[in-house]
């Protein structure tokens, strides 16, 4: 459905290059936002960091429903 919307803003043939320009890409599905966060960070030549993330306190919400995984893995960009 981005796709598709997409087109109706930039031509097929630019889409890829309009993805790589921009930082931000709104998506209705956490699997679709986790497959195109997943396919960046594929892309860049460096070293792979891993941080697990800690709960404390009275915070009583299912690991699914956290602004960020419990495991984030980040890499340094160019």
């Amino acid at each position: 459905t981005v796709d598709n919307l997409n087109t109706r803003l930039f031509s097929k043939d630019i889409i890829e290059q309009v993805r790589a320009l921009s930082p931000i890409i709104l998506t209705a599905r956490v699997a679709t936002a986790d497959r195109i966060n997943q396919k960046s960070l594929d892309s860049i030549d460096s070293p792979l960091r891993v941080f697990e993330g800690k709960i404390s306190g009275d915070y009583n919400v299912s690991e699914d429903k956290l602004p960020a995984p419990m495991t984030l893995k980040l890499k340094l960009a160019p």
